[in-house]
């Protein structure tokens, strides 16, 4: 909600799914076509959801719990540090706090914080923008698992005009450690997205995009397709 030209305020309830998917046989076969090593895929059930984390002291978190569930509350506020002009980006502050909203298994059980910089260029027809965070966990531990207290997070992408309802995306996104006490898990995530962005209707656009991990590191996710709507009001 803009409560004035320098400053928006911000509340996201988020509702998650969690499930097996469809596409496990898709991904190992384009594993074993191109030589891609199969992360140990032939040796569990296709399309059925699990999420299981070894510790160091060898104790294990592990679920298949799927459905939906209630997410973490986040309240949000962006302040316009500069409007930039032709040679320079607009640049943005941002502060976030993540509440203990969540059903269990859904997120956090504590309050964090997330503090941050956007900037934006345009270049008719093309935008670029990016940003770094830094988020700080109210409460490092969760069961058998120890998260980092503190973590570290950017991002750059550039948009592409195709037409006047269609822009093409093309980024990455970095993310710092965030498990403390899982040998198996990335010391750090690289990931590199692409698709587009449709003009449905008025202020109503569609996101189409794919996620995949250039280098692949331990851990890390193979390939992501999501979607999302959004609506300004």
């Amino acid at each position: 909600y803009g409560m004035n030209e320098n400053l928006e305020l911000e509340i996201q309830v988020p509702f998650v799914w969690r499930g097996g998917g469809v596409l496990d046989s898709t991904i190992d076969g384009w594993h074993q076509t191109f030589g891609f090593p199969r992360g140990g895929r032939e040796r569990l059930p296709e399309d059925e959801f699990q999420y299981t984390v070894e510790t160091d002291s060898d104790e294990v978190y592990s679920t298949t719990d799927s459905g939906w569930g209630l997410g973490n509350m986040e309240v949000g506020a962006k302040f316009l540090l500069d409007a930039g002009d032709h040679s320079s980006p607009a640049v943005s502050l941002v502060t976030t706090l993540s509440l203990p909203t969540a059903n269990d298994g859904y997120g956090h059980e504590a309050v964090d914080y997330q503090v941050g910089l956007l900037a934006s260029k345009r270049w008719q027809p093309f935008t670029a923008y990016g940003g770094v965070g830094y988020t700080v966990l109210g409460s490092p531990n969760s069961g058998p698992l120890r998260f980092k207290r503190h973590n570290l997070s950017a991002f750059a992408f550039g948009e592409i005009e195709c037409g006047e309802t269609i822009s093409f995306l093309v980024g990455a996104l970095a993310y710092s450690d965030l498990l403390d006490n899982a040998p198996t898990f990335p010391a750090y995530s690289v990931y590199l997205d692409t698709g587009f962005v449709v003009d449905l209707y008025q202020n109503l656009t569609l996101a189409l995009m794919l996620r995949e991990n250039p280098a692949p590191r331990k851990g890390t996710t193979d390939v992501t397709f999501f979607s999302s709507i959004e609506a300004a009001f």
